[in-house]
């Protein structure tokens, strides 16, 4: 079974769904990441940090333009970012090298468009032959040589274009940071280039059902996807953890929340098997996920002790599974505290309870 593998924030639609993968999905990441050079913010964001929201955002939310951001970068960056972030493969650049090139026209029209401006050269002043004041005839004049006619000075030769002086017109704080931007995305381009030239292994496309995108299976699981997909796919995830493998059901449930964002359900049990993991993170921000989607979650028992036993077992105090007791649950999570601090048979766990409580008082 090929794994979906990569940073939620910069991978790809076709990498989000399973889909073939080639050098067009990493020229998507750099697209990613140069939004996020140019404007402090990555275009796709989750409040909850659900990794899997993002993933859906990837694939179905059209990309913001710079313009949404508060950026004021102009029309042929605009451009350029957009295609980078196209949904479809074919709509992006064909290589590094292209990418590379539209930047590069880019930075050149930056640096030395309408930056270097000649002045015009004051026109030369007319040479004029000097006067020769007249003297009166007194007498006939002596017979002499021949005076040599005096030839007129040749005019000053005219400044050519290349000896007319530039006036430069300096760069703006904005086009300064543009420049260097687009200079930083052109290493990154080399870069992704060279990693380009060798082979990329391709993963499963997703199979189409429907209207909807329904994720590969793990090898050899065959499931009836009928009238009820994602309760198949759940079903089938629970199974597989009930069986004892839950990095299999753990996969399934990515690919299948990615379909189906909006199962609560498929959440929660992502929740507990990120726990299970000791993948405490990804764990709250599913379960956030799941109470978001399904408020009854906050008051569900299996929850609540997934994230306590968590909190009581870590080596050392952990403040994001503590505060999301306190503040995501809150007052019914205080109960199964106080439990804990009267009645576990560790002492030092008793007391990291005890202690908690009294954040609540």
């Amino acid at each position: 079974m090929g794994m979906i593998v990569g940073t939620p924030s910069y991978m790809a639609p076709e990498q989000c769904t399973g889909g073939a993968i080639d050098a067009r999905t990493d020229l998507y990441a750099c697209g990613v990441l140069m939004y996020e050079l140019l404007t402090g913010v990555r275009p796709f964001t989750s409040a909850t940090d659900d990794p899997v929201e993002v993933v859906t955002m990837h694939i179905r939310r059209p990309p913001p333009t710079l313009a949404d951001a508060g950026g004021e970068f102009g029309p042929e960056l605009e451009q350029i970012v957009a295609r980078a972030l196209a949904k479809r493969p074919a709509d992006r650049f064909e290589t590094a090298t292209a990418f590379s090139a539209a930047l590069d026209v880019l930075r050149a029209r930056l640096i030395s468009g309408p930056i270097a401006l000649p002045t015009a050269a004051p026109p030369a002043p007319p040479v004029l032959p000097p006067v020769v004041p007249s003297i009166p005839e007194l007498a006939p004049p002596i017979a002499a040589a021949e005076p040599v006619a005096q030839a007129a000075p040749l005019p000053a030769p005219r400044p050519t274009p290349s000896d007319q002086p530039i006036a430069w017109i300096p760069l703006d704080r904005r086009q300064l940071k543009i420049t260097g931007i687009v200079l930083g995305a052109l290493l990154v381009l080399v870069v992704v280039a060279i990693a380009a030239s060798s082979k990329r292994s391709t993963i499963e496309p997703p199979v189409a059902t429907g209207s909807s995108l329904v994720a590969p299976t793990p090898a050899g699981d065959d499931i009836d996807l009928g009238a009820d997909p994602a309760g198949e796919l759940l079903a089938r995830a629970q199974e597989l953890a009930d069986a004892g493998n839950p990095g299999q059901a753990l996969d399934l449930l990515i690919k299948g929340r990615v379909n189906f964002p909006t199962n609560a359900p498929m959440a929660y049990l992502a929740g507990k098997l990120y726990f299970a993991r000791l993948y405490w993170n990804d764990g709250l921000a599913a379960f956030r996920t799941a109470i978001r989607l399904d408020p009854a979650y906050q008051s569900d028992a299996e929850l609540i002790k997934t994230v306590l036993r968590g909190f009581i077992t870590t080596p050392s105090y952990n403040g994001d599974l503590a505060s999301f007791l306190r503040n995501d649950i809150g007052v019914l999570a205080e109960g199964f505290l106080e439990d804990t601090a009267k009645n576990h048979p560790v002492p030092g766990i008793r007391a990291r309870a005890a202690a908690e409580l009294k954040r609540y008082r």
